[in-house]
């Protein structure tokens, strides 16, 4: 028996051990790393010849030998990470002088004047001089606010600067304390151009090409146009704050960042164009990889978007590799892919909050499906063929309780972490999903289909983007309906990290406890009726029950 077949999901148990070992490198980094990693795979292999000798089981001594090896590597890893000095060495508010290259796309904002504009972009940081005039190197993406002057040229992506200014906190959570780099009009000098890479700009040329194409017919509703560059783009600056707090209130400001739902939806459009075509699914991953990767690219490649896209490969190359697919692995596989690229990653709040939210919904929507399928289930008892009318009620049916299923786990998992790090609790959360995500939905499809159709003839883009700015109305106007509601969205001062782990460990045991009593359950009941019949009548229902939750 080998380590694979004796291990369902090898790769959970490997990010795990990468994570963990990622979270020593950080806490306790040491000198040397890439000998001690050496060193401790050099020990792990005398470690199992040792077992071997004494009468092991073989495939046990390679498991945890192969666990120990991936969290020394992750030991190591964040360890060198850590000492090329991946954090700012200059204090917030100190004076600071940094040369480095504008690392995604600059946005603009209206300045405090008429002639002024405020540029915010990443400017990833190669040498930095502060206050005690020594030159430093550093390899860290600095967020910077330049207020400049529009008659200046623009920044963009892939130009090297040289700005001087001072080293601002900003607040990213209440545990998660960022900083920011602000600049006068005059304080940044454009040193040279075109030092990007080609494809992530000619994907940011396209991002702007297509917020240019969403405001044709509807340029004179402003408010509208900025909800849909958000949903379809990830430009959220010109979004006002009354709009944000409505979103922030009702706890559906996720829709307006790009995740796994745009990245889904996406998906989803992409693979109902390869049906329609009747191009076989084994080959759907050879056009929708270089899409799929461009999107995630221009949207700025965000922790939950770049898992989407991961996933969503994954997903989609199974058949043309012969394998089937599975939720848990392909997450793993996403998460153990980013960390090994960036491993400080795993302390970033997107990071963390898009992986445990993916995870609650693998693990508790099933269990919300199958308690709400009676509700759509046909009657197996009935004769004869359903009418129309039956049979679109129940299609609605499944829709809206497989849409209640993933609201209230979404809920569910992520009420410790909002309440951890921006202290709010949103009980409108739960029902305000449930209208919303459709409303996004349709946003996002009548904005596609814009982008695609306009790209042929301008004047069909026109259209579909008044059909974007309807739908857009009405999602403003649910969110400012319900974020008038009492008790929608409750304020906490102080919510302890025991009480998160707390959370998390008793939806872990409820989730162990109710495989354990179906399992005596169905053995009991099988014992019980003694019947061949009923054996085969449990193995049908757990297969309808599965496909249905895969599709």
């Amino acid at each position: 028996m080998t380590v694979y077949s004796s291990i369902r999901r090898p790769l959970v148990a490997i990010v795990l051990c990468y994570g963990l070992g990622t979270w020593i490198g950080r806490s306790f980094p040491l000198p040397l790393s890439g000998w001690i990693t050496l060193a401790g795979l050099m020990g792990i292999a005398i470690a199992c010849r040792r077992f071997l000798e004494h009468g092991v089981p073989r495939d046990r001594v390679v498991r945890y030998s192969l666990w120990a090896a991936v969290l020394v590597a992750g030991w190591g890893a964040t360890s060198i990470r850590q000492q090329h000095g991946n954090d700012m060495p200059v204090a917030c508010g100190a004076p600071v002088l940094i040369r480095g290259t504008v690392s995604d796309d600059p946005i603009s904002m209206p300045g405090r004047r008429h002639d002024h504009v405020t540029w915010r972009f990443s400017l990833h940081a190669e040498e930095v001089r502060g206050t005690d005039q020594r030159l430093k190197n550093c390899d860290v993406d600095v967020p910077m606010t330049w207020y400049s002057h529009e008659r200046i040229m623009r920044p963009r992506y892939g130009d090297r600067l040289q700005a001087v200014g001072k080293m601002m906190s900003s607040w990213r959570g209440r545990h998660s304390p960022g900083f920011m780099m602000s600049a006068g009009w005059s304080d940044v000098t454009v040193l040279s151009r075109a030092h990007g890479n080609p494809l992530i700009a000619m994907c940011y040329r396209a991002r702007q090409d297509a917020a240019e194409r969403l405001t044709i017919g509807v340029s004179e509703r402003r408010e509208h146009i900025a909800v849909m560059t958000a949903l379809l783009l990830g430009y959220r600056h010109k979004i006002s704050r009354d709009v944000r707090d409505h979103f922030t209130r009702t706890g559906t400001l996720h829709i307006l960042a790009i995740s796994g739902l745009h990245v889904g939806i996406i998906a989803l459009l992409l693979s109902l164009l390869l049906r329609c075509c009747r191009l076989s699914r084994v080959y759907w991953v050879i056009l929708l990889a270089p899409l799929l990767i461009g999107y995630t690219l221009a949207t700025g490649a965000r922790a939950s978007a770049v898992r989407a896209c991961i996933m969503a490969l994954v997903y989609f190359s199974a058949p043309l590799l012969g394998r089937r697919w599975d939720s848990l692995s392909g997450l793993s596989f996403s998460a153990l892919l980013i960390l090994v690229f960036r491993p400080l990653q795993l302390f970033d709040i997107g990071f963390i909050y898009s992986f445990i939210v993916v995870l609650g919904l693998i693990l508790i929507c099933p269990v919300f499906d199958r308690w709400l399928s009676p509700l759509w289930r046909p009657d197996p008892m009935r004769a004869g063929p359903l009418s129309l009318a039956r049979v679109s009620a129940q299609w609605c049916a499944r829709k809206l309780c497989s849409l209640v299923s993933v609201s209230s786990a979404a809920w569910l998992t992520s009420v410790p972490l909002t309440l951890y790090f921006f202290g709010r609790l949103s009980p409108a959360a739960l029902f305000g999903n449930l209208l919303v995500v459709p409303l996004a939905f349709l946003i996002v499809l009548s904005g596609c289909l814009s982008l695609v159709l306009g790209a042929c003839l301008t004047a069909l883009s026109v259209p579909f983007n008044l059909v974007a700015s309807w739908f857009t109305a009405l999602l403003l106007g649910v969110t400012r309906v319900m974020s008038g509601l009492p008790f929608g969205s409750i304020e906490v001062r102080d919510f302890p990290l025991a009480c998160v782990l707390l959370w998390y460990a008793l939806i872990a045991l409820w989730l162990l406890v109710r495989r354990r009593a179906l399992s005596g359950a169905g053995r009991f009941a099988l014992l019980g009726v003694g019947s061949i019949d009923a054996i085969r009548r449990e193995r049908v229902e757990q297969q309808y029950e599965d496909r249905e939750a895969r599709r």
